[in-house]
C-alpha cells in the first residue's frame, strides 16, 4: 500500500519524462548532508548534477567525482516545472462555513417578514432547520439587549466604564459601544 497524494504521478507522465531525458542534461538533486558549522543535525543541499545513466526506473548523476542516483519519481518532483494541478484544488466550505451561510440565507428571508414555512420552501431547508436558527438569533439578539440593558442602568447609577467592564467580564470597548447604542436611540 503506497503512500495517497493529491496529484499522483501518473504512468504515462513518468514515461514522458524518462523519454525527455539525454545523458549530459543537468537535473537537481536533494541531499542530507551533516551540518558544517559544528552545531548537530543536518541540513538540505541542492546540487545540480549531470545525468550519466539513464535506466528504467533509476537515473545515475554526477558532480566532479561524486556520484548518485535517485528514482525517476524523485527526478520528476524535483525537476518538473509545472505538472498540471487535479481540479480539487477546487475550495469546498467546511463545516462552520457552510453553516453560517445557511444561517445569512434564512435570517436575511426572516429580516424580510417571511414565515418559517416560506423560508424553507425557498431554501430548500426543513422547516425545523429553519426555526432552530431563527430561534438562537432571537436568543442571542435578546442576551446582547439585555446586557446592554444592564450596561445602561449600571452608567446611569454612576459607575464608570472601566468599573461596568470588570463587573461584567467584558471589555471597556463593549461598554463604550453599548452605551453609544443606547444613546443613539434615546
Amino acid at each position: 500500500m503506497g503512500i495517497e497524494t493529491k496529484n499522483p504521478i501518473k504512468r504515462d507522465e513518468l514515461e514522458a519524462y524518462r523519454k525527455s531525458l539525454k545523458i549530459g542534461d543537468q537535473l537537481i538533486y536533494y541531499e542530507s548532508v551533516p551540518r558544517s558549522d559544528g552545531i548537530g543535525g543536518s541540513r538540505m543541499v541542492k546540487r545540480r548534477m549531470l545525468i550519466t545513466g539513464i535506466y528504467k526506473n533509476i537515473i545515475t548523476l554526477q558532480l566532479g567525482r561524486m556520484q548518485r542516483s535517485m528514482t525517476l519519481q524523485e527526478a520528476l518532483m524535483y525537476n518538473a516545472k509545472r505538472r498540471p494541478k487535479l481540479q480539487t484544488d477546487i475550495h469546498m466550505p467546511n463545516e462552520e462555513e457552510r453553516m453560517e451561510e445557511r444561517r445569512k440565507k434564512i435570517m436575511n428571508l426572516a429580516y424580510r417578514g417571511l414565515s418559517n414555512a416560506e423560508i424553507a420552501e425557498k431554501t430548500g431547508y426543513s422547516q425545523q432547520a429553519v426555526a432552530n436558527v431563527v430561534r438562537c438569533a432571537k436568543q442571542k439578539r435578546d442576551k446582547i439587549n439585555a446586557r446592554h440593558i444592564e450596561i445602561a442602568k449600571l452608567r446611569a447609577s454612576g459607575r464608570g466604564v472601566n468599573e461596568i467592564a470588570r463587573m461584567l467580564g467584558c471589555s471597556s470597548a463593549t461598554v463604550i459601544r453599548a452605551l453609544k447604542k443606547c444613546e443613539a436611540k434615546k
